[in-house]
């Protein structure tokens, strides 16, 4: 468990991606997903009003209302709901069939709802406002444990945000707030922090960040960022798969596992957060949400994450040429010091 910044109470350390919950057509596929979720011991929900065809937060909030005080909740403001989010639910919930059965169009389907988002909405004091209440409309809450200014980089925040999401914190309206992006951080996040919670992609394959960052990192993306290259990896690294093995009672190659290995070296790198996962099956849900609670299955995400992590600094030391002058840190260490609150 972890304690989230500007919350009274504990959460836990793995949280539940929303982006792929759809209302209207899909809500009641979506809500079983939330309870299995919840009743696999995740009390984290990661969500935003672009998700899910913009009716993400509706199924948050109608599954988890009556729940909402054993829960922490993220949304988001920056990026607007698509229009027609029902409708196209509607067409997603047919479409979506027939695009699995095609092997190149399977990723098509997992990313309709993204797509067709608005695009960056230019944040002032009324649009922040008006989102954040939207949202705790949507929610069925009136406050969530941290709001994230959505795809936004530090330098793009100016000082009256900052006084906004400071009102909204001393209204009690949120938690905390931070910045969510979808890329990869960079170490803008951590050299100009806004807030308390800094949220990105990383996996084991990411460039390490600085440590000391002093905020709550949250981390998406382990898995599909990281998959194909791992599996390539162990397969011609005979000497860490066979350290692996011995830690696991399964083939580390197979692509099964090969999801389970990532989120451990996830969570070995982020000690002190919390990592996001998704999925649409529930059996899925409730073995991920087991992965921090497995001592052989954590250690060879520590010895994954500090193998690659050691080779990605020696890369970047060498392509940079030793002309920066670097923090002393140890491999993979960007999350070392990093706060709860």
């Amino acid at each position: 468990m972890t304690r989230f910044p500007g919350s009274n109470i504990e959460t836990s350390r793995i949280g539940f991606g929303c982006a792929f919950l759809v209302g209207g057509a899909s809500a009641g596929e979506s809500a079983r997903l939330v309870d299995a979720a919840f009743d696999a011991g995740i009390r984290h929900f990661d969500v935003a009003p672009s998700y899910g065809l913009g009716l993400a937060e509706d199924v948050v909030g109608a599954t988890l209302s009556r729940r909402r005080h054993r829960i922490t909740i993220t949304t988001k403001v920056g990026v607007p709901r698509p229009r027609w989010g029902y409708q196209l639910s509607v067409v997603r919930s047919t479409v979506r069939p027939l695009l699995q059965r095609v092997g190149r169009l399977r990723e098509t389907s997992a990313r309709i709802g993204g797509a067709l988002a608005s695009g960056r909405e230019k944040l002032d004091r009324v649009i922040l406002r008006r989102g954040l209440e939207e949202s705790l409309r949507r929610l069925r809450t009136d406050y969530v444990d941290a709001l994230l200014l959505h795809e936004r980089a530090p330098h793009e925040v100016g000082a009256e945000i900052v006084e906004s999401l400071e009102g909204f914190v001393d209204s009690g309206q949120i938690g905390s707030y931070g910045i969510g992006i979808v890329g990869p951080g960079n170490n803008d996040l951590f050299e100009r922090p806004i807030g308390r919670i800094v949220q990105f992609a990383s996996s084991i394959f990411s460039q390490p960040y600085a440590a000391g960052c002093g905020q709550m990192v949250i981390t998406h993306r382990a898995i599909m960022n990281g998959r194909l290259k791992l599996a390539r990896e162990l397969a011609d690294d005979a000497a860490l798969r066979g350290q692996v093995s011995e830690l696991v009672d399964f083939d580390p190659v197979e692509e099964e596992h090969l999801a389970d290995l990532l989120l451990a070296a996830a969570f070995q790198e982020n000690p002190s957060g919390i990592v996001l996962v998704s999925s649409r099956k529930v059996e899925r849900i409730a073995r991920y949400a087991q992965i921090p609670f497995n001592s052989g299955l954590m250690e060879a995400g520590r010895r994954i994450a500090t193998h690659f992590g050691a080779t990605s600094q020696s890369t970047s030391r060498a392509l940079n040429n030793s002309e920066a002058v670097e923090k002393p840190r140890g491999p993979r260490s960007r999350f070392k010091d990093s706060a709860t609150g």
